[in-house]
């Protein structure tokens, strides 16, 4: 490769592929004014009430937290008390996360005023708070088959952020793992729901549901993992995590007081949690379950709420996935928040039964509550559900809320098959060997629905082989790429690699070199064969592709003919020309440097002079 082109090459690696660590962060102009019309409408909502606001903020934590890896938990702290020493006695109802750069807190109109002129305060906004989604499955989705292959979620855990458990149900006895509470308390309209009567609790009955209004998470516990060696939940053999972040709202309610919401910050407070036992104590949780949340959005939500999205993109990264309940407000191309997160495993319902209210359409139908859009993940039963309930007993329930956890379940499986594989393997899986649904509900527009279908896992074994591990390293995902640039990764298996190709928009190009040294890879996997050399590496001329979204494909073929796929879709842009043969076409002498969520940008390059 001509010396120019390498240039150009890395100039668009430091623009795509350095991850956003927080080192004394500096914000870009978007940034800045996104923030300041957050303040703004803190402080006006201090105003209209005359009462303190309370909030989520970001802060810069200066490199204490790294996604994927351990957070500096000391260096988190000093970085959260140095934000609170400087608010002093005007914050009260203090939340403090132990793995991710957020603090919670109730707010006066001074301290806003304060925190706005605090630049260590990256993004602020509203504690919202959130619902429940309520409104013969396991067979139907092929667990049976899938437990006589060997799949039971033996070895994994799920952590249910819900009501809480009841961990002496006979149906769940001996599962609950690990147990947490995060609630509010702002009396006299919010109490606490944590057994202690304090809002933080870890231990053993810390998640236990309240009386009367928390049957939901034993529910949906028993959906995912349930075993009383009879009566069998997805995962019979999987662990439970119970986490319970819901809270006692006094007045106010929609329907009967009193009624139960969950604040956002005691949510991903649970997330904050999980991410901690994963990358600290590397428990082999697959999958966390949300079942809650509300709104009504029709694309992607990611910059609408940047504290969920961040969290969820977090536990992603450790392979941990967030599955969420699309919503229970019959939407036909809309789910709620959080489902509508991208990184999220969103869940709509369908119909493994006649029901003349839910399901009148009959069995592989979209139940009539159910949330559906073009971009939902995946649709399981979620009609006429039967599963437990605290104090011993078993209640039919209907929604979103059941669909998630038979999704839950069925990640615990997958892992417990590979557990090498990442999120997106999962999902890819899951949504290959679905069957197909469409919404034929009245005005019903989406089709093609993916539903849960574990029947796969007993299928003779095929050429796939999911125990190869592929990394596609560049191009990255919704990354933006021009000139000539590499296509470059690795890949191991346990009957070692014996070559690697590419597809560029689903068209085999040919073989991508294979054998590159990665000393990194060889510690991190020394049972693979030839990890130590599994690199791949191919240059490519991107600037002969159409300025839009295109997909490159890797496929890595083993030394017995199995094979397995990772995929990154990435954005071409065009240069007025692909290649620079002069080693000084491109002077950077005059660029400013800043960050956004891609990583650090070089802005106003210049390109032989333009």
């Amino acid at each position: 490769m001509k010396r120019g082109s390498c240039i150009t090459g890395l100039i668009l690696a430091i623009a795509v592929a350095i991850p956003p660590f927080s080192f004394a962060v500096q914000l870009d102009s978007a940034q800045i004014k996104a923030r300041s019309l957050a303040f703004q409408h803190l402080q006006e909502k201090a105003e209209a009430t005359g009462k303190p606001v309370s909030v989520i903020v970001r802060i810069d934590d200066r490199g204490a937290f790294r996604p994927g890896r351990v957070t500096d938990a000391g260096k988190l702290k000093t970085a959260q008390e140095a934000v609170l020493a400087g608010l002093g006695d005007k914050v009260s109802n203090i939340k403090r996360y132990e793995s991710f750069p957020f603090l919670a807190y109730s707010v006066d109109r001074e301290g806003l005023a304060q925190m706005s002129g605090n630049m260590g305060i990256l993004s602020a906004r509203e504690d919202r708070q959130v619902k429940l989604m309520i409104s013969e499955s396991v067979p139907w989705v092929g667990a049976p088959e899938a437990w006589a292959a060997g799949y039971t979620g033996d070895g994994q855990l799920i952590a249910i952020v819900d009501t809480g458990v009841d961990r002496a149900h006979p149906f769940l006895d001996g599962k609950v793992v690990f147990e947490a509470c995060f609630s509010t308390e702002r009396l006299p309209d919010i109490e606490s729901l944590c057994p202690n009567g304090e809002t933080y609790q870890i231990g053993s009955g810390a998640a236990e549901p309240c009386p009367s209004l928390c049957s939901h998470g034993t529910h949906v516990a028993g959906i995912a993992a349930g075993n009383d060696g009879a009566n069998f939940g997805v995962a019979p053999n999987a662990g439970i995590i119970a986490i319970q972040v819901f809270s006692k709202k006094n007045t106010d309610c929609t329907g009967t007081a009193p009624c139960i919401v969950a604040f956002d910050s005691d949510t991903i407070k649970a997330l904050d949690l999980v991410y901690k036992l994963k990358t600290i104590q590397d428990n082999p949780i697959s999958a966390v379950n949300l079942s809650l949340g509300g709104g009504e959005f029709n694309g992607y939500c990611d910059t609408w709420d940047a504290f969920y999205s961040d969290a969820i993109v977090w536990l992603k990264e450790v392979d941990v996935a967030t599955v969420v309940a699309a919503g229970n407000e019959g939407y036909k191309n809309s789910l709620a928040h959080p489902a509508c997160i991208s990184d999220a495993i969103s869940v709509g319902s369908v119909c493994d039964t006649f029901d003349v209210d839910e399901c009148p359409q009959g069995v592989d139908s979209v139940a009539e509550h159910s949330n559906i859009a073009s971009f939902v993940s995946l649709v399981a039963p979620g009609a006429r559900i039967t599963s437990s309930v605290p104090g011993g007993g078993y209640q039919e329930k209907v929604g979103t809320s059941m669909a998630a956890p038979h999704v839950a379940g069925a990640w615990a499986l997958m892992k417990q098959r590979n557990p090498l594989a990442s999120v997106d393997d999962v999902l890819r899986d899951l949504r290959d060997n679905a069957w197909i649904v469409d919404d034929t509900r009245s005005g019903g527009t989406v089709s093609g629905l993916k539903s849960l279908d574990l029947y796969f896992l007993v299928w003779p074994p095929s050429l796939v082989d999911n125990r190869i591990v592929i990394k596609l390293e560049e191009p990255s995902a919704n990354s933006s790429v021009t000139g000539i640039g590499n296509i470059r990764g690795w890949a191991i298996g346990p009957e070692g690699i014996e070559y690697t190709q590419y597809y560029v928009d689903g068209v085999l190009k040919k073989q991508v070199p294979y054998g590159g040294t990665r000393k990194d890879v060889g510690r991190e996997y020394p049972g693979f064969p030839g990890s130590a050399s599994s690199g791949f590496a191919q240059s490519y001329a991107f600037s002969g592709l159409t300025e839009g979204m295109h997909t490159v494909k890797i496929r890595a073929v083993s030394k017995t003919g199995k094979y397995k796929d990772t995929s990154s879709s990435f954005y071409s842009t065009r240069f007025h020309k692909g290649y620079f043969g002069d080693p000084d076409a491109v002077d950077i002498s005059s660029s400013s440097v800043s960050q956004d969520g891609t990583g650090i940008l070089l802005d106003n390059i210049r390109v032989e002079g333009m």
